[in-house]
């Protein structure tokens, strides 16, 4: 079942394992959400990974699945806590702070080709993303921010 697949995928990601969660993903691969993107799988692989060294009880708290058309529905409330040092392309590393982060509620919607992952689109929500977590630990989104961007040294 791809409700399954789908909790699978995202046990690996919770339990930090880059390589098991990939097994879930299509070679082609991409991921649109809350931060500029689209993603490709080693993009997304390698974004989730620098999340959970920041935040390592980060959780997907995923809810409500539902199939339509091939394509799952669900919603996401992320949280984590900010214990270790969040280090994203282009944006100052975050020493760790020990805040407790809670995204709102995001709708997520999983394509599939074949028995594997080929999409996967989460939906913005006023507080949400990236965004969300670095307001919440009290930095901010750089303008026109890509994951392309080279990193930026620790102060």
């Amino acid at each position: 079942m791809k409700s399954d697949l789908v909790k699978a995928f995202i046990a690996a990601l919770e339990s930090d394992d880059p390589h098991r969660a990939g097994e879930y993903l299509s070679d082609d691969f991409t991921f649109q959400g809350p931060i500029p993107g689209p993603l490709n799988k080693a993009e997304f692989l390698d974004y989730f990974s620098a999340l959970k060294k920041g935040l390592p009880d980060f959780a997907f708290n995923l809810d409500t699945i539902r199939e339509e058309e091939g394509i799952l529905f669900g919603v996401l409330h992320r949280t984590g806590t900010h214990t270790g040092e969040l280090a994203l392309p282009g944006i100052v590393p975050i020493l760790p702070t020990g805040m407790s982060v809670a995204l709102p509620n995001e709708p997520i919607h999983f394509h599939f080709c074949g028995n594997q992952i080929c999409e996967l689109e989460i939906d913005h929500a006023s507080g949400g993303g990236l965004e969300g977590i670095l307001e919440q630990l009290g930095a901010e989104m750089p303008q026109n921010w890509n994951w392309h961007q080279e990193p930026v040294p620790s102060i």
